[in-house]
């Protein structure tokens, strides 16, 4: 009589992206005679997979062994993804006889943004619009939408527009940033702006990133003399404002 059984443990395990897990494979000889197993491997996604052991021989009758199975999660794996693995143990004697076992392997939700601002300095007359480019970066392995306000130390008010994103993982999108120098802005005043994008998923996940704008100084002068016109007899003196 033969037979074999396959047993794997945990039966799911996650980590991120690059992360290697491990899983205890138990292969028994069900057989009333020695026997001798070919060991294979395989899963739904293609990930890399490793087994310690791919042959156990010479298993007396009702004992076992054991071997490690290594699964590693692919660094552009999403967020998410399940990876379905399975071990089957064939008999040597008799490829009919064999077992197979299954596991899951899970890649846990990263979450990260960053933000930048280009370019960082920019300078105009008082009444003119500034404009900047706003690039948010989704650093997580899943999409997330990000939400972006503007704030300043001056209260010119700027504006961000679009102010929300949907960012794939890995990607980035760009937003405008927009600033006014008031028209009673005192030149040389500097507008230290900061953007910021929080994700809606998890508002703890967030980064910003600062511009200044810069209010240009205009310089001018008007001369007026008043009255525009006087008469007077020889030796009289004139007087003009």
């Amino acid at each position: 009589v033969r037979g074999v059984q396959v047993v794997i443990e945990p039966h799911s395990q996650e980590n991120e992206n690059g992360g290697t897990l491990a899983y205890t494979v138990t292969v028994k000889n069900m057989s009333n005679v020695q026997e001798n197993f070919q060991l294979t491997r395989g899963d739904n996604s293609g990930w890399t997979l490793a087994l310690d052991n791919v042959q156990f021989d010479n298993v007396p009758r009702g004992e076992n062994r054991t071997t490690t199975l290594y699964v590693t999660i692919p660094a552009n794996a999403r967020g998410c993804t399940w990876d379905n693995i399975w071990v089957k143990a064939t008999s040597k004697e008799n490829s009919a006889i064999f077992d197979n076992k299954s596991c899951l392997a899970h890649v846990r939700v990263v979450r990260g943004v960053d933000v930048s601002i280009s370019p960082s300095y920019q300078s105009g007359l008082p009444g003119a619009t500034l404009d900047y480019n706003v690039t948010v970066a989704n650093l997580g392995n899943t999409e997330d939408t990000y939400d972006l306000i503007a704030s300043d130390d001056a209260g010119w008010s700027p504006s961000v527009s679009p102010d929300s994103l949907a960012v794939p993982p890995w990607e980035n999108r760009t937003t405008t940033l927009s600033v006014t120098v008031p028209l009673d802005a005192i030149g040389c005043t500097n507008d230290n702006m900061i953007v910021t994008a929080t994700s809606r998923a998890d508002n703890t996940v967030k980064d910003n990133d600062n511009c200044v704008a810069h209010a240009t100084i205009v310089r001018g002068v008007d001369v007026m003399i008043s009255p525009s016109y006087q008469s007077g007899a020889q030796g009289s003196a004139l007087s003009y404002t």
